[in-house]
C-alpha cells in the first residue's frame, strides 16, 4: 500500500521530506545474521506512476539490533549498495525515520538523506547516512509523495505508522516528539517528568503505571492500603506481587501545536513500597495515539539505617502515623506504652527489610488524653519517641 500524504495539482521545486514511525519486527529469513533487506521506499513520483527515488534498508546484526541504510534509486535502474548508519538500533522499539530528497542544481546531482531518531528541537541536524546519483537529476519538481512498505519475500517485517511529508524539515517530523521521560521517587509516591521538542494537534498525555514488584511485611498490613488486597498474599506472612497490568493513573493536557520545547510533570501519590514502571500514552486530537518507552522507579527505598521518626501529627486525636527503617533485614517490633510503662498497642512484629520505609498508624480513640511512647526494637537496639494524645 502506498500512502499519499502530500498531494497537489502543481509540482513543487526544492527539497522534499518524509517521515514515519517504524518498528522493526524481524528480517526475512528469520534469524539470518547479517541479512540486509529493503524495508520501505520513499516515493516522490515525477509522474502518475510511483517510482521510488529512495529505499530504506535494514541490516540484522544478530543481537536484537539492526542498522538502517539508504540507497538512491535512479529511475529505471536498480538500487546502489546501501550506505548504513554508524549506530545500531534495537528491534521491537519504535523509531522515528526521516528521509529527505534534495536536488543540488549547481552540480546536477540529487541526494537522499536519512535520519533515525533525530533531535527535533532545533534546525536540521547532520544526517545519519546518505546516498546520491552523480550527474543526473531524477525529479526536479514533484506533485505527490509518500512511503511504501515493500511486501516482497525479501523484505523486513516492520510496523509503519504516522506517515508525514512536506517541503521543509519542520513539516516532516511527527506531531509529538517525546525527548525525555523520567520517574523520581517521593515519600509514598513518584513524580513523572517528560518533555517534548515539538507538538502538532496534541490532545494530551495519559500516564500509565504498572507494578513490577512489591513486598509487604509479615503481618500483611500497610497503611498505604495496596497490600491489604488479599490477592497479593501467599499465606506465609511475606507477600509479593510481580508484573501487574498497565493502568491509567492520570491525564495531562497537551500544548496543541507548539514548535518550542515543553516540559510536563505528574505526581502519583499513595503508593505502597515496591518497584513501578511508568509510560506515556500520547493522544492526538483525532484520537490516534502512541506509547512511549517505559521507565522504572523504586518507591519506599530508604537509607539502610536504624531510625524511628517522630509521629505526625503530634499532638494528635485520635490517629497518628509512625515511620521507621532498619539497617539490615531482621526481626523488628514497634510497640506503644503509656506513662506507667504498660504496653497499650503492638503496631509491628515481624521481619523487616532494609532500604524500605515502614509506615504504621496508631489509633487511640479508646485511650485517655496523655503522653505515650513509641518504642522500636531491632536486635539489642532500641529507639523511642514521645507522642501526645490531646482530646
Amino acid at each position: 500500500v502506498v500512502a499519499l500524504v502530500a498531494n497537489g495539482s502543481t509540482q513543487r521545486m526544492g527539497p522534499k521530506t518524509s517521515s514515519c514511525m517504524m518498528r522493526i519486527c524481524s528480517v526475512t529469513p528469520d534469524k539470518m545474521v547479517g541479512a540486509t533487506k529493503r524495508s520501505s521506499a520513499l516515493v516522490w513520483p515525477p509522474s502518475s506512476t510511483f517510482a521510488p527515488l529512495a529505499c530504506l534498508w535494514v541490516k540484522d546484526l544478530g543481537n536484537d539490533s539492526v542498522k538502517f541504510g539508504i540507497t538512491k534509486r535512479p529511475l529505471g535502474l536498480q538500487e546502489t549498495t546501501p550506505n548504513f548508519t554508524s549506530k545500531s538500533f534495537s528491534k521491537g522499539i519504535t523509531h522515528l525515520v526521516v528521509i529527505k530528497y534534495e536536488v543540488v542544481t549547481s552540480s546536477n546531482n540529487d541526494y537522499v538523506r536519512l535520519w533515525i531518531n533525530p533531535n527535533l528541537g532545533g534546525g536540521e541536524p547532520a544526517q545519519d547516512a546518505q546516498a546520491y546519483h552523480i550527474g543526473v537529476v531524477d525529479a526536479l519538481a514533484l506533485w505527490a509523495g509518500g512511503i511504501q512498505q515493500v511486501s516482497s519475500s525479501d523484505s523486513v517485517s516492520a510496523n509503519i505508522d504516522g506517515i508525514r511529508a512536506g517541503y521543509t524539515w519542520d513539516n516532516a517530523p511527527l506531531p509529538v516528539q517525546l525527548t525525555s521521560l523520567n520517574a523520581i521517587a517521593l515519600r509514598g509516591g513518584a513524580e513523572i517528568r517528560w518533555s517534548t521538542a515539538t507538538e502538532t494537534h496534541n490532545y494530551g498525555f495519559e500516564i500509565e503505571r504498572r507494578l513490577t514488584q512489591m513486598n509487604t511485611d509479615a503481618r500483611g498490613y500497610d497503611a498505604r492500603n495496596e497490600s491489604n488486597n488479599p490477592r497479593l498474599h501467599d499465606g506465609g506472612g511475606q507477600a509479593s506481587i510481580q508484573q501487574s497490568n498497565w493502568r491509567t493513573v492520570g491525564f495531562v493536557p497537551g500544548a496543541g501545536t507548539s514548535t518550542s520545547p515543553r516540559e510536563y510533570t505528574f505526581v502519583d501519590r499513595n503508593l505502597s513500597p515496591g518497584r513501578y514502571a511508568y509510560r506515556i500514552k500520547q493522544i492526538d486530537m483525532d484520537g490516534s495515539f502512541t506509547y512511549s518507552l517505559s521507565t522504572e522507579v523504586e518507591i519506599g527505598a530508604a537509607p539502610k539505617v536504624f531510625t524511628l521518626s517522630p509521629n505526625y501529627p503530634n499532638p494528635f486525636n485520635p490517629t497518628t502515623n509512625i515511620e521507621f527503617t532498619v539497617p539490615e533485614d531482621g526481626f523488628v517490633t514497634l510497640k506503644v506504652y503509656n506513662m506507667l510503662g504498660q504496653e497499650v498497642a503492638r503496631l509491628f512484629e515481624g521481619s523487616a527489610k532494609a532500604g524500605q520505609i515502614y509506615l504504621r498508624s496508631f489509633e487511640a480513640s479508646s485511650f485517655p488524653t496523655g503522653v505515650y511512647v513509641s518504642r522500636l526494637t531491632f536486635g539489642n537496639q532500641n529507639l523511642m519517641q514521645k507522642m501526645i494524645l490531646a482530646k
